[in-house]
């Protein structure tokens, strides 16, 4: 019991390790780290929202501030699927919680994360009432730098293994 001076809990809802720590180090610094930077980060457009589909992809980008994404990405067990897996049911498009199945994959299928922005949109499709532009999905494509992370980025300097 005396080992111990503080205990500290961290704890952030829908937020990945690479959205909030991806940036921590450069490439190369800790050779045991492999983050973000440097590399060719992306996820395609369903080609259903329309607006901004012809660009085809939305690569990993820098957060604009520090409630991006907004609102929340889906956390439910339909959202997940779609998220692994890419898979939207048509008849889930839209809908916050979906009624007629759960986006599941085929037994056996390898997760491939090419699903974020085909989820988000279709969670955005439900909040706002109509397909999301651009700007608005590709929100989910981003994540932060350590200087918009100070004292979470400080802990895991100080802890790295």
């Amino acid at each position: 019991m005396n080992a111990l001076d503080h205990v500290v809990v961290v704890m952030f809802e829908n937020r990945s390790f690479d959205n909030l720590l991806g940036r921590l180090y450069e490439p190369g610094e800790v050779a045991s780290f492999e983050g973000v930077i440097g590399k060719d980060l992306s996820n395609p457009i369903p080609a259903w929202v329309g607006e901004g589909a012809e660009k085809g992809i939305v690569p990993y980008g820098i957060a604009g501030d520090m409630n991006t994404p907004s609102p929340d990405p889906g956390e439910e067990l339909p959202h997940v699927n779609t998220q692994l897996f890419g898979i939207l049911d048509e008849a889930n498009r839209g809908k916050l919680f979906p009624e007629s199945s759960y986006n599941t994959p085929e037994a056996g299928s390898r997760p491939t994360m090419s699903g974020l922005l085909t989820d988000y949109a279709g969670m955005l499709t439900g909040e706002l009432g109509r397909p999301p532009v651009y700007d608005e999905y590709a929100q989910m494509m981003a994540g932060y730098t350590p200087e918009q992370m100070p004292v979470l980025s400080a802990i895991a300097r100080r802890v790295r293994c």
